[in-house]
């Protein structure tokens, strides 16, 4: 949760309105207890939060509970110290594969996924045609 090189904790991928949201989930098989955040926005590890849940909680998932869980001592941080070059640019690829299908539909142009899946149909046309089996 603290290498910007993954997309956990810091270095994050933002939320489309480009602020960072975390979640975390934590189980234990032997007593079957489960503790989960959802929408963190402050709390530097997110599975110490979930781990808080599960122990320190009657509840087993809490949403936007950053407040709840410095109260519990976990620590906080400034949003910005989640902000990395590396997360933006994951942020930014994956709103770019989620808005191309869209921008092609509205220019009149197939999608990737369109060509390939013609060409897969074209390729398995001519394989029962000559009787063979890919």
């Amino acid at each position: 949760e603290d290498s910007p090189l993954v997309n956990a904790g810091r270095g994050s991928a933002l939320t489309a309105d480009g602020t960072h949201e975390m979640e975390a989930c934590i189980v234990d098989g032997s007593s079957r207890t489960v503790g989960a955040v959802l929408g963190l926005r402050t709390t530097r590890h997110p599975v110490q939060g979930a781990r808080a849940v599960m122990d320190r909680s009657p509840h087993v998932v809490l949403y936007g509970c950053d407040a709840w869980l410095d109260e519990q001592g976990i620590e906080q941080r400034e949003t910005s110290w989640f902000d990395t070059p590396h997360g933006r640019a994951g942020s930014g690829e994956a709103r770019e594969k989620e808005t191309a299908p869209r921008e092609a539909k509205k220019e009149g142009k197939k999608t990737k996924v369109e060509v390939r899946e013609k060409e897969t149909a074209s390729h398995d046309q001519k394989a029962k045609q000559g009787g063979k089996k890919l």
